[in-house]
């Protein structure tokens, strides 16, 4: 009995150092990505980033660091899911809420220029896209309705509404 307990002590011991040691490698890949894109050095960043998650894929501030970089970048599709990510993990900030409807928007249009955007599923991912737009900022401007960035926000709500009434 007495060696079980030793093991289960000794197994919880090397878990809480991995838990730390993940934490602290994670946050120096954020910091060095940091700095990469302070150099503009966008695609070294992007892929320190992109390491930091495969240690940590629940870190909601490398996700929306992610998130926002791939948007910068035009990679929507990826920037899109990192946004989602991190709205799953924490859905009351105003940030990703709006990084989010923007990344959805970005989709939405590359699914659009899409030579295969007449099938069925493709339609139906537009739509949602379109919808999460429109949702995310309208909680954003809701939140945030002085914001520098709300007026902005206003436009890409009307611009998601005008394109999901295009393909009723």
């Amino acid at each position: 009995m007495l060696k079980i307990i030793k093991l289960l002590i000794t197994l919880i011991i090397a878990s809480f150092c991995c838990a730390c040691i993940n934490s602290v490698a994670v946050n120096k890949l954020n910091r060095i990505a940091k700095e990469y894109e302070d150099m503009g050095d966008i695609n070294t960043a992007i892929s320190r980033l992109e390491a930091s998650v495969e240690l940590d894929e629940k870190n909601y501030q490398t996700r929306y660091n992610l998130s926002t970089l791939l948007y910068n970048e035009k990679k929507c599709d990826k920037a899109y899911e990192n946004s989602k990510f991190a709205l799953a993990l924490i859905d009351k900030e105003p940030a990703i809420y709006y990084l989010h409807g923007l990344n959805s928007i970005c989709y939405a249009k590359n699914i659009k220029k899409d030579f295969d955007f007449k099938s069925e599923k493709k339609q139906q991912l537009y739509k949602t896209l379109l919808k999460e737009t429109t949702d995310n900022l309208s909680l954003y401007v809701k939140i945030l309705p002085n914001s520098e960035n709300t007026q902005y926000a206003l436009n890409i709500i009307n611009e998601a509404k005008e394109l999901a009434q295009e393909t009723n």
